[in-house]
């Protein structure tokens, strides 16, 4: 997936910034444009406190840009997206309801009938491997586990797009190597249009049809790089240590340049 097709999200010189707790500017980001296409997988890397978050939750909706605009199938982001699935970095997880409660919860809030409830839930409990654990509440759970609630819950709404905000960043280097391949063999079964903040340059080579990597502070769109490795990737090719050396080599370049000012 990424050829080049329909465009799903349309990002057009945002810039942010906020005022801090004493009343000092911090400017998050900067004239950032891109373009996402529809069931492309794309990832936005970038050094910490770049704005990746900031971006994220304005394209959901969450944040109003000061100036550009998203569009989201071709209509102006205004406010919170109906029919988006967001993830953030905690799970997020209701912990007084079980696997099943809180995986159908966007279904209930939507009015949708408890036999078709049911119908959805159970297909996805299916799908990220949680059979025998839909009575399970949430501290019950592994970290690994809970972040399959936290993906059936996004896609049980049958989202239009799915942002993960570093989803996988409090799990154990092991876990997050299973979940990182579990979330693509569930988005090759879905193919939704997918957004994926993360800090770690590995996991958005293994993952992306593309890379988005944003400058340090304020964020600003320094690369765009198209991986053209085939599925599944081995992190120790040749290839993908090239590609991995290549990010590396900005993301350096950017902090001796920030160190320095």
């Amino acid at each position: 997936m990424g050829d080049k097709g329909k465009v799903k999200i349309d990002v057009s010189n945002v810039s942010k910034t906020f005022i801090g707790e004493y009343g000092q500017k911090i400017e998050a980001l900067r004239n950032v444009s891109f373009k996402v296409y529809e069931g492309e997988f794309l990832t936005v890397v970038g050094p910490s406190g770049c704005g990746k978050t900031t971006l994220l939750k304005i394209i959901a909706g969450l944040e109003k840009p000061d100036e550009g605009y998203v569009k989201i199938d071709g209509k102006i982001v205004g406010g919170p997206v109906s029919g988006l699935g967001y993830i953030p970095q905690e799970f997020s997880l209701f912990p007084w309801r079980t696997v099943v409660e809180n995986i159908e919860f966007g279904l209930e809030v939507n009015g949708v009938p408890k036999a078709e409830r049911k119908r959805i839930v159970k297909r996805l409990i299916g799908l990220v491997g949680l059979e025998g654990f839909e009575k399970s509440f949430p501290k019950e759970l592994s970290g690994g586990m809970k972040q399959k609630v936290a993906i059936a819950r996004a896609l049980a709404i049958d989202p239009i797009v799915l942002l993960l905000d570093e989803p996988f960043a409090n799990l154990d280097a092991q876990t997050r190597s299973y979940m990182q391949r579990e979330f693509l063999r569930i988005w090759h079964e879905h193919r939704k249009t997918v957004i994926f903040v993360t800090h770690h340059i590995e996991e958005a080579i293994y993952l992306a049809d593309r890379i988005i990597l944003l400058s340090s502070r304020p964020g600003r769109v320094k690369m765009e790089l198209k991986i053209n490795l085939p599925r599944p990737r081995i992190v120790t090719s040749p290839e993908f240590v090239n590609v991995r050396a290549k990010l590396l080599k900005e993301l350096e370049e950017d902090f001796i340049k920030t160190f320095n000012m």
